[in-house]
């Protein structure tokens, strides 16, 4: 398709000059009467990038009237408060957590006090804040009543969806957005009963 970045496995990566395997990435949808040329002052202010993709058949079967983007702030998404691999980090090993109650210096309640610690700063982190202000704000604009998500990892001929999840704006919340699963479509919508 003319006029579509040509991601494939590794795409992005080579871009960068990274020599990698392939990589999570969050694919956004529009409904293809969204004009992006009235989205763009918002885009900028949010520091976002929204490059069209192709949609897998997989996205089109849940939402066949709207358009793929990858929005763009890094070359993946494995490193991001919404990708996988950030929110692994921020959660705790299992060999930690080990440790930790091996010592008797740590009870229960100090353990269950660093994880909630652990996953607030997630919560806090300036991407966090950054994605749920850019939801709130494009989910305001009269035009654009719902906007869908799904972490996944990049290839569009395999996509797969495990289960189309509709969430209302006013759900979207920071921890709400740390907890997305990959291979789950939200289509977040201004109100849960608009389809």
């Amino acid at each position: 398709m003319r006029g579509l970045l040509p991601f494939t496995i590794y795409g992005a990566h080579r871009e960068e000059g990274l020599v990698s395997s392939i990589c999570y990435f969050i694919t956004a949808t529009l409904a293809k009467s969204v004009e992006m040329s009235r989205l763009q002052p918002l885009l900028v202010e949010h520091q976002m990038t929204f490059l069209p993709v192709e949609c897998s058949p997989a996205i089109l079967s849940v939402r066949e009237n709207d358009r793929c983007y990858r929005p763009i702030q890094r070359h993946c998404d494995c490193d991001t408060t919404l990708g996988i691999i950030r929110r692994r980090r921020g959660s705790v090993p299992k060999s930690k957590l080990k440790r930790m109650r091996r010592h008797s210096s740590f009870s229960e309640e100090a353990i269950a006090e660093f994880i909630a610690g652990q996953k607030h700063q997630l919560e806090k982190a300036p991407e966090t804040v950054q994605w749920y202000n850019f939801i709130h704000a494009i989910l305001d604009i009269r035009e654009v009543w719902h906007l869908g998500l799904i972490l996944q990892w990049w290839d569009p001929n395999s996509t797969v969806i495990k289960r189309h999840q509709v969430t209302k704006k006013a759900d979207i919340t920071p921890e709400f957005l740390i907890s997305i699963e990959e291979e789950v479509f939200y289509d977040i919508q201004r109100s849960a009963d608009i389809a």
